[in-house]
This record gives structure tokens, sequence and C-alpha cells, in this order.
């Protein structure tokens, strides 16, 4: 539900938190995008919704850096259209381990943020990101431990296996 009038200005945007689910592009990737917006222009639209960026905070930076004004478009749906919109974007898009899928899936079980979803089940998430609801419920004991280790899950420094490992050892400290 992508309002197709585009909107330029100047304005600053936020990120939406759903945006926020995802990690940022590494710094090879960014950099590479940023090039080729430099070389060939902006391809796709930074998406708003709430007046915030839902998709499009790495082309909303390198436009920024570029001195470019970004082409924006609005999302027009419900939250949890909007919710299901970020997922579906950025899971496709993204390189992510299962690691890092079931530990997203994690932080939307443990976040619900939809009035439709406020208590998404494990079983659910599962179907949503195809991972196994034992590596969720993983993610979420990892999280509900330690949320640095469970970042590092998430930006893809460690998996699942290692975390819990990490969090064996501190526990007998």
């Amino acid at each position: 539900m992508i309002n197709e009038k585009a909107i330029t200005n100047a304005t600053h945007y936020e990120p939406h938190p759903l945006a926020n689910i995802f990690p940022l592009a590494d710094a090879r990737e960014y950099e590479a995008l940023k090039e080729s917006i430099h070389k060939i222009g902006q391809q796709h639209p930074i998406i708003l919704f709430d007046g915030k960026i839902l998709d499009g905070r790495n082309r909303y930076n390198a436009c920024n850096e570029l001195h470019i004004e970004p082409t924006i478009e609005l999302f027009t749906g419900t939250a949890s259209e909007a919710e299901n919109y970020s997922i579906d974007v950025n899971t496709a898009r993204r390189h992510t381990s299962k690691s890092q899928q079931a530990m997203l899936a994690a932080y939307i079980v443990l976040n619900s943020r939809t009035s439709e979803e406020k208590n998404l089940s494990v079983s659910k998430a599962s179907k949503k990101f195809l991972v196994s609801e034992k590596y969720i419920k993983r993610s979420i004991d990892i999280k509900s431990y330690n949320d640095l280790i469970a970042n590092d899950v998430f930006n893809g420094i460690e998996t699942i296996y290692n975390a819990e490992k990490r969090i064996i050892a501190m526990k007998e400290l």
C-alpha cells in the first residue's frame, strides 16, 4: 500500500521502529550503495510510515551524505501491513543467516507492535520467518538473558549456538 505520489523535500526523517528491527548495511555494502547512488542516482524510493522511514535508511543516509534530495513515498496501509511489508522487503533483500532470522523473529515476538498481533506466537513467527520454533525460543532465551549477546547474533557476529555457549560460560563465573 504505497502512495505512488513521490514526495521530495529537505525534511529530516527518523527511522521507524519497525525499520530499526533490521541491521543497517555493513560498511562495504553501504559504500557500494552510496557509490551506486552517486553514479546512477537513487533507484528505489525511501518509504515513510507515520512520518518515519519504514524502508530505505541506508538510501536516505547515502543521499544525505551525497547532498542528493531523496525520493520519498508514503506507505498508506495499517500498522500490521507496515510490519509485514518491512519484514518482506528486508528479509528478501538481506543475506541473513538462520540465526539472524531467528533472532529477528524473537524480537518481533517479544516486541509485537500492532494491535492485531499483540501476542504474536512463536508458531506464527516461525511460519513468517521460515525458521524453526526451537530456534526462535532459543533466541528469546538469549535476548532475555543478555541484550548485547542477542545483538551480536542479530548483527551476524555470533551464531545462536555460540551465543548460548557464551551465556553458559558467563553463568559459570
